[in-house]
């Protein structure tokens, strides 16, 4: 679980558009990903802003 705190994401406009990007997954947090039956975000999402 440590090593999960240590994830980080953050909020990037380019234009119009807004991304969000997330750190590298450190020690064991895709372990906790994967005991849970999920799987990690993307490094790089695309965040849809409502009512645009």
């Amino acid at each position: 679980m440590q090593d999960l705190r240590t994830l980080q994401a953050v909020k990037l406009n380019v234009g119009e558009e807004q991304f969000i990007l997330r750190t590298e997954l450190k020690g064991h947090a895709y372990d906790v990903f994967k005991a849970i039956g999920c799987r990690s975000p993307n490094r790089i999402m695309e965040h849809n802003v409502s009512g645009k």
